[in-house]
Formats: structure tokens, sequence, C-alpha cells
């Protein structure tokens, strides 16, 4: 993810339109492989259960980025199985002008 604008931003992956669009009983956990671009920015992997636009569960995982490669895992329960839906994102906050946040790879998400 990159910022590609000329003011600082947070650069997010996100799976929209979201991968579990009705939820089932149970915990959520979700992996990714992630590394920076240079080391030091601070990534956060989440999980939401969503109501239309209301959160009604949320889970967040933070790395402190390196240049290797590094998995990152986050889980959830699920609340309202049925009638909700899951948000699954990455995101960096302040990225500086003309930067690149991270790269990402092999996301995974399972219940169980």
């Amino acid at each position: 993810m990159a910022n590609s604008g000329f003011t600082t931003r947070t650069c997010i992956l996100d799976d929209s339109p979201n991968r579990v669009s009705k939820t089932s009983a149970g915990t959520y956990t979700a992996t990714l492989w992630v590394r920076g671009a240079t080391s030091g920015a601070t990534m956060n992997l989440r999980l939401r259960e969503m109501s239309g636009s209301t959160v009604v569960g949320s889970a967040t995982k933070t790395l402190i980025l390196s240049t290797s490669w590094q998995p990152v895992t986050v889980t959830l329960t699920v609340q309202r199985p049925g009638s909700t839906a899951l948000d699954l994102n990455a995101y960096v906050v302040n990225v500086g002008m003309l930067a690149t946040a991270f790269y990402a790879d092999d996301a995974v998400l399972t219940l169980g």
C-alpha cells in the first residue's frame, strides 16, 4: 500500500466488499504476511463485526514493521451470528508523502 498523494495519509488494505457477508457462530482468525518498505512503521490488522454501518465487535493486532516478511494474526468471536458481516483491513497511519507504507501477501481468514 502506498501514499501517492501530497499530504500525510492513512494507507489501508480493505476487503471491500466484505469477504464474509453473513457471519457464522464461532471465532474468526485472520492472518496476513506483511513487511514494511522501511522499518519502524506501526501496522494494524483489524477484524470488525458489522451490522450495516454499526460496529458490533472489533479486534485489532498491532505490529511494528520490519523489512522482513512477518505474519500478523487477529481473532474475533462473533456476537451476532447470521445477522452481521466481517470487515477485514490492514492499515498504517501517517504515511509520508509519496511513500510506500507496507507490502502484504497471503491473507487467510478462517472460522474455527
